[in-house]
């Protein structure tokens, strides 16, 4: 747990137990003009070091996965993600674990919990591909290898494992194109020759088979075998098979080195529009474009939407990468248009990772005949991510059960999806992390359980810190306080409430702490105060009474201001007077109704102050009572970022997570 640190008292008190009342008992920070409160510094480092700890336990679990000790690696794994749930790699690894030891569901609920914290890419599809295919569900399998070849094409080895999927399930002409495309790029494939050799067998293609298993006679057994025993009868005498080169599309390059650094330009470009974040609305938007062969984007559309504020978000980070495509598409080394995908992620992220795997919630729905709930989660699951076909299948079942027709996530889309002419892109998420905060009554990091009130905003991971602006609600969803931070301070309007919706407070910040006309409201509406604020000091502008009736005229009235601490549990009420527009004689600080704190004025110049503690009294030589009085108490506390002892250190682990640590993970 972070260490705040505490304000720097700048006036002497000679009787620390009496500093430590104020400061324990009033529950108040006095306010300076530029220091910010940071308790993070001491909590990163205790998350550092388990990252450093969890490092080494990879290894190990590594190892043991090398020398085929899976159960043993799974232990390890396992360990690393109860101490940090954001560990890809662990995931990635205990997936194949579980393949291995041939658990194949339990390994497709580990790859869809590694990537629920990564974005998704070839390898996502194809261990989905191979999982489905090992559970005999060839549809969907042949559904996924055929997105892991739409997003990295570059990939034969994904062509082969699909071609041999295709050949066992006797889709030969599929395997065949799979083998051509295979061979074209590598002729010395020889297994690749006894493989389309048995598809085109299979479909009469006789010569063509035996030519190819005579090109890999001398470096295959089996094509040797098979030659002997199907075509020592053939005649091949002038028979040439068509040589194919150049079958595979050539990627459009981007800024000289890859459509990776497409990827990167997006995520720095794109910012989570603040109506969608504060509305909650997140999922994965994917939007389709053609790149021309004269490097123009055209066609520009939304597939799949989230939101408009979002996809005008998306629509124009994709257009500003015009400009910056350095060549286009090809084939047979001849530029081409291309059309293509783009999934662009837009995520709150929160201290519970929602990583049970829904499957097992739809198929007890399911089982139940709760078809209601199933298309009510399944658009859920499809929302945040639209390729999921297996879950298109339950929910199919639902919707014929309920006797409706699914316009949205039909066999329509998920055929589109698969068989799409163009190339995919992998998953862009922001770097500008968007996060859900648990507070506890103490304002205190916490967990969801726990937690009195939430808070959305951005954050910084460069500066550990709030970033733009924020909104904190109860648990219940009313709104509490809202404001704006930017470069760690405190700007323009931070606004409260009461629980009726009406404004609390409004006030203003400008270089963290200076700006006028900071105002008080009664729970009715009506304005209860305005005073201006100058640093520390404040003057009183206008007064009134619940009737709205003035209490300062002239200049002259009495200072009457209240508030709770953070808690809720004291009462905190200053009192002082004005004088032609000046402070006068004793302003006093009550606590509870006991008297605490007075500062005595004379035509607005502080002559003395004095603390009060039962009998005992400590002479003060600089005001205690300022414009802190009118800061929330609870937007002072939630600047400590202080966690909750009781939780786990790994909660808030994605605050703390920067790129070199988890935003490229590689899944081995």
């Amino acid at each position: 747990m972070g260490n705040p640190i505490k304000w720097e008292i700048n006036y002497q008190i000679t009787d620390f137990n009496f500093q430590k009342r104020i400061m324990n008992s009033i529950k108040i920070f006095f306010i300076t003009l530029s220091l910010m409160i940071f308790g993070t510094d001491l909590y990163s480092q205790k998350l550092r070091n388990s990252h450093n700890e969890n490092l080494e336990r990879y290894n190990v679990g590594k190892a043991y996965y090398n020398d085929d000790n899976f159960n043993l690696a799974i232990k390890e794994f396992d360990q690393i993600i109860n101490d940090d749930p954001y560990f890809f790699n662990a995931y990635f690894k205990k997936s194949y674990s579980y393949y291995h030891l041939k658990d194949y569901s339990t390994a497709l609920k580990e790859i869809n919990k590694a990537y629920n914290i990564s974005n998704i890419d070839h390898k996502y599809f194809y261990m989905k591909g191979q999982y489905f295919d090992k559970l005999k569900q060839y549809e969907i399998a042949l559904y996924y290898l055929d997105l892991a070849i739409n997003f990295s094409d570059d990939n034969l080895y994904y062509y082969n494992y699909r071609g041999g999927l295709h050949l066992e399930l006797g889709n030969y002409k599929h395997a065949i194109n799979d083998y051509d495309i295979l061979l074209s790029e590598n002729p010395k494939l020889y297994n690749v020759y006894f493989n389309r050799g048995i598809a085109k067998y299979n479909i009469k293609m006789i010569k063509e088979a035996c030519s190819d298993w005579l090109t890999a006679y001398n470096e295959n057994e089996s094509c040797k075998r098979y030659f002997f025993y199907k075509c020592t009868k053939i005649n091949l005498d002038g028979f040439n098979q068509e040589s194919k080169s150049g079958l595979k599309t050539q990627r459009p390059i981007f800024n000289l080195i890859s459509d990776q650094n497409f990827s990167s330009f997006i995520a720095n470009k794109l910012n989570y529009p603040q109506v969608s974040l504060l509305n909650e609305e997140q999922g994965m938007v994917l939007v389709k474009f053609t790149l021309t062969k004269q490097l123009k984007i055209e066609n520009l559309e939304i597939l799949h939407s989230i939101s408009d504020s979002i996809d005008i978000e998306v629509m124009n980070v994709i257009k500003s990468s015009q400009g910056y495509w350095v060549q286009p598409a090809k084939r047979k080394n001849i530029p081409i248009d291309i059309d293509i995908i783009v999934p662009v992620s837009f995520k709150i992220e929160e201290g519970e990772i929602n990583n049970d795997y829904l499957m097992d919630t739809l198929q007890q729905y399911f089982k139940s005949g709760n078809y209601e709930e199933i298309i009510h989660l399944t658009t859920k699951m499809l929302r945040s991510n639209p390729f999921l076909f297996e879950v298109h299948n339950i929910r199919k079942t639902a919707f014929e059960k309920l006797n409706l027709d699914d316009v949205q996530y039909n066999s329509n889309w998920f055929e589109y999806l698969k068989s799409f002419n163009g190339i995919y892109l992998k998953e862009v998420q922001s770097y500008n992390k968007a996060v859900k905060l648990y507070f506890n009554d103490k304002w205190e990091l916490t967990d969801k359980k726990n937690a009195k009130y939430y808070r959305l905003t951005q954050w910084d991971n460069n500066n550990n810190f709030y970033d733009g602006r924020f909104c904190d609600y109860k648990m219940d969803g009313l709104k509490y306080e809202e404001g704006t931070y930017y470069s760690r301070n405190r700007s323009g309007k931070f606004i409260s409430y009461y629980s009726n919706g009406n404004i609390k407070q409004e006030i203003n910040f400008f270089s963290d702490y200076r700006n006028p006309k900071w105002k008080s409201f009664f729970e009715n509406g009506t304005i209860k105060n305005i005073v201006e604020v100058n640093g520390f000091d404040f003057k009183l502008l206008e007064q009134y009474d619940l009737l709205g009736r003035s209490l300062y005229i002239n200049g002259d009235g009495e200072f009457v201001f209240s508030f709770l601490n953070y808690l809720a549990t004291d009462t905190i009420l200053v009192t002082g007077n004005y004088k032609k527009y000046k402070k006068e004689d004793f302003w006093k600080l009550y606590i509870n109704g006991e008297l605490v704190a007075f500062d005595e004025y004379r035509k607005d110049v502080f002559k003395q102050g004095l603390y009060i503690e039962g009998n005992n009294k400590t002479n003060v030589f600089k005001p205690s009572i300022g414009s802190w009085i009118f800061v929330p108490t609870n937007i002072v506390r939630t600047e400590e970022i202080i966690e909750d002892s009781m939780i786990d250190l790994s909660y808030y682990w994605f605050l703390q997570r920067d790129k070199e640590m988890y935003l490229n993970p590689k899944g081995e």
